[in-house]
């Protein structure tokens, strides 16, 4: 799941609330469950009754967390780790398409791919071998016809989000992100043909008017591209969520051998697309300025946080639940917008920060609907196995009724 400016924090945040139906596990993505064991991979009903139950929004450990104040601790680091980093990568991504040099945003977006699919392959080697070992490529691109259009959003999403970042700043990425909730929502229903309800649409409709809002009250200072940057963007990040429910159990239900599949793929796929651009051009151009001992160290800085954030990401929904990382995200993406807006010292109206909580507010909200319907789905799951076990039970009780009366005849 890697990221570009905050891409990370909007992906997993969509991919755990589009995904507490249990299929997924990113980012996005994505991507979204808990962390990978080397056990053999379950089958699709196994996993998604094992997740399901790790979705619900209780924040106790669903591992090897113990109990009591060491459970806590554990919590709180592993959310104050996710903040820090994340942060990390976000103002490091600002600084790498700041305006005072070359538009390189698929150049990047390149080189983050290469980097994170680099990084991720030792852990997946240590990891996750039997499942990488059973994973067929021919029958991945023949009989998945998912898997292309999903690292074709995935380029999408990365590309377009640092294209936002450039032209909006921290600040208001926000506000410019915000739709990915609704786009979501949208391909969830489209694509997977899941069920909408009215409170998921009101909340989307609050989303709506926060971003509205927001958008009224930053152009003064903000362009108008800036911001139709973010919303395509945030269309190929809901797109990339929803494929992926489809292209995970191709991958054992590993999020991470997805992850790293998913990068490597696209690293491949960016190379065309640098030939038909100027980036190359640019870069020859520019050379001098991004040889820089600061540009440099922020580029590998950004690329490790980046691979080091998906896993951080899966641990995070281990010690919780999806829920909780959707709070989590909310929370620290406001916060993240705090600190831009005084520490870039930009004057900003009430009505720009009415938008900003209403965002909040309807982001929160859509999670916490999501999260009761997802609740009561598992319900029903347990409900028809229980269902299940008694009719097997009956069955095998009448079976060895009819046996004795044989044997005795």
């Amino acid at each position: 799941m890697t990221t570009a400016g905050d891409t990370d924090v909007f992906r997993s945040s969509a991919a755990a609330v589009a995904n507490q139906d249990c299929n997924l596990e990113s980012g996005s993505a994505s991507s979204l469950t808990k962390m990978p064991s080397n056990d053999a991979p379950r089958s699709p009903s196994t996993a998604s009754l094992s997740t399901c139950s790790d979705s619900e929004d209780s924040d106790t450990a669903s591992g090897d967390v113990g109990g009591g104040w060491r459970s806590d601790l554990n919590v709180l680091l592993v959310l104050a780790a996710h903040w820090i980093l994340s942060s990390t990568i976000t103002f490091s991504n600002s600084f790498l398409v700041d305006h005072r040099l070359p538009n390189l945003a698929i150049l990047l977006s390149a080189v983050q791919t290469m980097s994170a699919s680099i990084l991720l392959a030792p852990l997946i080697w240590t990891w996750q071998r039997d499942q990488l070992l059973q994973l067929k490529v021919r029958d991945l691109l023949t009989r998945n016809r998912a898997f292309l259009p999903l690292c074709l959003s995935f380029i999408g999403m990365l590309t377009f989000n640092r294209m936002s970042l450039r032209q909006v700043g921290v600040a208001c990425l926000q506000i410019s992100r915000s739709l990915t909730v609704v786009f979501t929502l949208a391909f969830t229903y489209w694509l997977l043909s899941s069920p909408v309800r009215r409170s998921s649409l009101a909340c989307c409709g609050v989303v709506i008017a926060g971003f509205s809002l927001g958008v009224n009250q930053s152009l003064d200072s903000v362009t108008f591209k800036g911001f139709i940057f973010g919303t395509v963007s945030s269309l190929f990040a809901s797109m990339e969520t929803t494929l992926t429910k489809k292209v995970l159990p191709s991958f054992a239900y590993s999020p991470m051998l997805l992850t790293c599949a998913l990068n490597a793929t696209c690293a491949v796929l960016f190379l065309p697309l640098l030939m038909c651009t100027d980036q190359l051009w640019l870069l020859r151009q520019h050379w001098t300025e991004l040889i820089t001992p600061g540009f440099l160290a922020t580029l590998v800085l950004s690329n490790i946080g980046t691979a080091a954030f998906g896993v951080l990401t899966y641990r995070v929904i281990h010690v919780t639940s999806p829920l909780t990382l959707v709070i989590s995200n909310s929370a620290h993406t406001t916060a993240q917008t705090l600190v831009a807006v005084f520490y870039f010292r930009q004057s900003t109206s009430p009505l720009w920060w009415l938008s900003v909580f209403l965002i909040l507010l309807g982001t929160l909200g859509y999670a916490a609907s999501r999260a009761n319907d997802m609740r009561q789905l598992h319900q029903l799951h347990l409900q028809q196995l229980q269902q299940q076990k008694l009719k097997s039970a009956a069955a095998a009780a009448a079976s060895s009724s009819t046996g004795g009366k044989i044997q005795s005849v």
